[in-house]
């Protein structure tokens, strides 16, 4: 069998190969959380800031409106 090249005598032990399998699988597990664990944090803290705000908006006092007696004449 030829692969790249490369002349391959055998193919790999069945062992090898779900070891490898086994080995990629934990991998690819290990990122998914880590992922799933980022993507909670950002939306977490994005509610926060969002309850926040709203908190903020609906507690601080809004500057009352200037009007002037006299309409300014252009």
């Amino acid at each position: 069998m030829k692969t790249c090249g490369i002349s391959v005598s055998e193919e790999p032990s069945t062992f090898a190969v779900s070891t490898g399998n086994a080995k990629i699988s934990a991998e690819m597990t290990a990122t998914n959380s880590d992922v799933r664990m980022i993507a909670c944090e950002i939306l977490s803290c994005a509610a926060l800031v969002f309850c926040r705000e709203r908190w903020m908006d609906a507690t601080t006092e809004q500057p009352a409106p200037i009007i002037s007696p006299m309409p300014d004449i252009i």
